[in-house]
């Protein structure tokens, strides 16, 4: 929840980000895909607005996300 605040995301967009996705020197996500229910689970599909975005990643967040991208 904190991560969908800070980037002003959607569930499915927030659930949908990858590791690759995230660039920490410059703290920007591209947002790509979301992630939506159909039939036989979760997929992957294209944002709403059919585009990527970049989402800078605010300072509250970084220390956060540092340690969660040092995990993998």
């Amino acid at each position: 929840m904190i991560f969908m605040a800070c980037t002003a995301t959607r569930i499915g967009e927030a659930s949908s980000c990858l590791v690759r996705d995230i660039d920490a020197d410059q703290w920007v996500w591209t947002l790509r895909r979301q992630t939506t229910p159909g039939p036989g689970g979760m997929a992957d599909k294209g944002t709403k607005g059919k585009r990527a975005r970049s989402i800078p990643i605010i300072e509250d967040l970084r220390s956060r996300l540092a340690r969660r991208l040092s995990a993998n």
